[in-house]
């Protein structure tokens, strides 16, 4: 998951992002999001855009409850867990993700979230479909029972 915001820097400008599924409660994810333009300490207010992905490291922040200007690169893997638990966010069996964001300065804006994924499916049950030819010959069948049904001339009967 990668996390894209744009306007803060530094002490007190962050996002914390907390994760929420079928199979866990809210689990704090990042309390730095935003805080630096992926992990430089130097900029200027309103000058940073900053986006998870290509060259961020895909672990999770070290300590997730780490606020203001800490190093934090926007780019989340929630099939790992972080220090406070190592548990994964997201579980086999769950069908829902919910990702709260806060901005406790109100001058962050978080202006996108991207997910990449893969599923795995197993026991795939499939019944077996005939093959045309198997359809071919049923029509030929039922064509030659109706001729021959056709040309069978009725009998007379003398009483």
């Amino acid at each position: 998951m990668s996390l894209a915001s744009s306007y803060s820097f530094g002490d007190g400008q962050y996002t914390t992002v907390d994760v929420t599924t079928s199979s866990t409660a809210s689990r704090p994810l990042t309390s730095a999001a935003g805080g630096n333009d992926d992990g430089s300490f130097e900029g200027v207010n309103g000058a940073l855009i900053t986006a998870g992905g290509i060259g961020d490291n895909p672990l999770n922040p070290l300590n997730p409850l780490t606020q203001g200007a800490s190093y934090d690169d926007e780019f989340y893997n929630l099939a790992l867990g972080n220090s406070l638990n190592a548990t994964p966010f997201l579980q086999v069996g769950d069908t829902f993700v919910e990702l709260k964001t806060i901005n406790p300065s109100n001058d962050d804006n978080v202006f996108g979230l991207f997910f990449s994924s893969t599923f795995q499916i197993g026991d795939v049950i499939t019944s077996p479909v005939p093959e045309p030819e198997t359809y071919a010959m049923l029509l030929v069948g039922l064509g030659l029972v109706g001729f021959s049904a056709r040309r069978r001339k009725p009998s007379l009967s003398l009483i």
